[in-house]
């Protein structure tokens, strides 16, 4: 892989340690060039794309993701242990770490299992893990932030998204807020699990919910398992979601 029309520097994300960052002007998914960069290099350690514009951004379920200008898209590749689900959720942790860093209110935070972050109730952040195995496996955090965006170029998703600019009314440095995002994405993944775990589901408004998945499990969300799972409950007993995503709904009586 030529990383062509790319800036090139390193993010110190502690004492002695710095994460290598290729910036692109645009490009059309830095998930997409983070799997050909795994598949055609020897990589041993974390390495980040991230791009000023998207022209092809993707969400679950190849959904597309607008990413226009005024946000941070990047692509966080690193290792990873033989259980990488949870990483989707220690990457909402560091989301929200970054936004309170860049000024917001804790208690107007919140995350949707299993990691989309809330401001205000509406998203403010997607994250897309993706898998890659070159003789080991390696973790690919995509992420979108909309910081400075502008609603406009959001128009088809207005009702549910939001930007730190539109529910702050101030504009934050997107250096600032790409240096915060790779030190706290470094960091999340180095922490203990457990510790990580417990801050997720303290801003999970998940639980306590009545939560449904498309293929109809229906029940109230009591939990999350160490893996990731969501547990719900329901007349027939418990149940572990591992994949996919909920909506909110109501109990047939």
């Amino acid at each position: 892989m030529h990383l062509r029309q790319c800036k090139v520097l390193s993010i110190n994300v502690k004492q002695g340690t710095s994460v290598p960052c290729f910036y692109f002007y645009f490009t059309s998914s830095t998930n997409y060039l983070a799997k050909v960069l795994v598949k055609e290099n020897n990589l041993t350690s974390p390495v980040v794309l991230v791009a000023k514009e998207q022209g092809a951004g993707r969400g679950r379920y190849d959904r597309t993701f607008l990413s226009p200008k005024g946000g941070v898209y990047m692509s966080y590749i690193t290792p990873a242990e033989e259980n990488f689900s949870v990483w989707a959720l220690y990457s909402a942790v560091a989301v929200k770490r970054v936004l309170v860093r860049l000024g917001v209110d804790k208690n107007r935070l919140a995350i949707k299992w299993p990691n989309d972050v809330l401001l205000d109730g509406k998203k403010i952040c997607g994250i897309l893990p993706e898998s890659v195995v070159k003789g080991d496996r390696f973790v690919i955090i995509g992420l979108g932030l909309n910081v400075n965006t502008k609603m406009e170029d959001l128009d088809e998703v207005k009702s549910i998204a939001t930007s730190l600019y539109t529910a702050t009314g101030k504009k934050a440095s997107l250096t600032k807020a790409t240096k915060l995002l790779v030190k706290e994405l470094y960091s999340v993944f180095e922490e203990d699990e457990k510790a990580v775990l417990d801050e997720y589901k303290a801003c999970l408004e998940t639980l306590g919910k009545i939560v449904t998945r498309g293929d109809g499990v229906t029940g109230k969300a009591i939990s999350v398992e160490s893996d990731g799972a969501l547990v719900i409950e329901n007349q027939k007993g418990t149940h572990n979601i591992n994949w996919g995503e909920v909506c909110y709904a109501k109990l047939s009586k």
